[in-house]
């Protein structure tokens, strides 16, 4: 029983984990591209590419930061559940 109780705790943890995670790769793709285009760091888009780029209709700008993100976001991912991962064994 206390097997399932910690890994119901620990899934709870990722679920809420991970869209956090992916949130900040995202930050860092859309302020790295936008720097990199010269243009300054400006915020005033970045919800709209983000819903542009989950729905397929953004465009180049949005496609290139959501293939960016995802690659940042897959070893900030892998890191951060190996951090709940041994924050959760040491807490036993």
């Amino acid at each position: 029983m206390l097997e399932t109780y910690v890994a119901m705790r620990m899934l709870s943890k990722c679920v809420i984990a991970l869209p956090v995670v992916y949130l900040v790769a995202w930050t860092m793709a859309y302020a790295g591209m936008l720097l990199s285009r010269g243009d300054g760091l400006d915020f005033s888009y970045y919800f709209a590419y983000l819903g542009w780029a989950w729905i397929f209709r953004g465009g180049e700008l949005p496609t290139f930061i959501w293939y960016f993100s995802l690659l940042l976001f897959l070893p900030l991912a892998v890191t951060s559940i190996f951090l709940l991962r041994r924050n959760s064994n040491r807490q036993q």
